[in-house]
């Protein structure tokens, strides 16, 4: 039976994580994790019965190595400076799944891969949807293929996400990155459009060329010499707003903004809309001797909702063969998850 523990499980998608470990895991013993103590055991008696909380400050070590030592696998749903959770749960022989999307912080966690090995330890980081799935995606769409000339990476997201400060500041981070080659500017981020399938195949919607940090570790993991990531939402006035902040470089200094709570008075969630999102993954190469262009394309109700779904998964794919540090992609494939989440809100449809 697996004992799991959320950290950062008051946020929104620490919450949905945690339902989703309850929802998949029917066995598993759930500890959700918080500094603030009376929200943390309020959390915990609104999940179930199986539920404990336990009191974490990740900036006091032993908060954390008291949390670690009950459970055999952590998620952590919040960000950090550095790996500290990562580190303290190889030292106790704990697994731990991540979902930061940035590979400033990914990067020092591949460092601990060797303590890891040494230790019988699995670390996944960069888990969810985008990055995650889409990498998963990129791993399954490729196999078909004899030779690969170019992968597009595509998430169509939708303006109504529910997706809380960290993740619209993390996405406005993203999109206000410049595009590099061997470390050299090319051009700007989210300029660059090009049309690509969606949900049915059929519905063809332009998107944005983004850099995104998955990239450079998809690249080099899985031998593609060339792959692009690409973004947009399903609203085009907001899509071209913010192509416009970019360009006179006010996205930058919205990135940069000591109070990004702000922005919740302009972004606004409705829960009596939807929030469908999607995410493409477009190969163009050789198969049999005929150049082939195919596509795989998933549609998703929520894109939070699907990175939760997805790693809450990863606890059931997590065990004692797999050590190190690993990107989902190298320790599982999108069909074996999607199984797992058992989903029939989510659809995976090959073009």
């Amino acid at each position: 039976m697996n004992k799991v523990l959320v950290i950062g499980a008051t946020g929104i998608l620490g919450k949905l994580v945690c339902q989703e470990i309850l929802r998949q895991l029917d066995r598993s013993q759930l500890v959700v994790a918080d500094y603030q103590i009376e929200r943390g055991k309020q959390l915990a008696q609104s999940l179930s019965n199986q539920t404990e909380f336990c009191y974490v400050d990740i900036t006091k070590r032993d908060s954390i190595e008291a949390a670690i030592c009950q459970v055999n696998v952590v998620i952590v749903a919040l960000k950090q400076k550095e790996p500290a959770v990562q580190k303290l749960c190889i030292g106790r022989g704990v697994h731990c799944i991540d979902v930061t999307p940035f590979s400033s912080f990914t990067s020092q966690v591949e460092q601990l891969h060797n303590y890891a090995l040494e230790k019988g330890v699995c670390s996944i980081t960069m888990s969810g949807f985008f990055p995650g799935l889409s990498a998963l995606m990129v791993k399954k769409a490729v196999k078909q293929f004899d030779e690969v000339s170019n992968v597009d990476v595509a998430l169509l997201q939708h303006t109504n996400a529910k997706a809380g400060i960290t993740g619209i500041m993390d996405m406005l981070q993203i999109i206000s990155e410049p595009l590099t080659k061997e470390n050299q500017l090319t051009y700007t981020g989210f300029t660059r459009r090009k049309k690509l399938p969606f949900g049915d195949c059929q519905t063809l919607r332009f998107v944005r060329e983004i850099h995104h940090d998955e990239k450079e570790f998809v690249a080099e993991k899985l031998g593609l010499d060339s792959i692009h990531y690409w973004t947009a939402w399903n609203n085009d006035s907001f899509n071209h707003l913010l192509f416009i902040l970019q360009k006179i470089g006010l996205l930058k200094r919205l990135v940069k903004m000591k109070n990004p709570r702000l922005l919740s008075h302009f972004v606004k969630h409705n829960q009596s809309k939807g929030e469908e999102a999607f995410l493409t993954v477009e190969v163009i190469g050789m198969i049999s001797g005929t150049r082939k262009k195919k596509a795989l394309t998933l549609s998703t109700p929520s894109d939070y909702q699907v990175t939760a779904m997805a790693t809450a998964a990863l606890v059931n794919v997590i065990n004692n063969r797999h050590a190190g540090v690993v990107f989902p992609f190298e320790l599982t494939d999108v069909d074996t998850v999607l199984n797992i989440i058992n989903s029939k809100s989510i659809s995976l449809t090959e073009c």
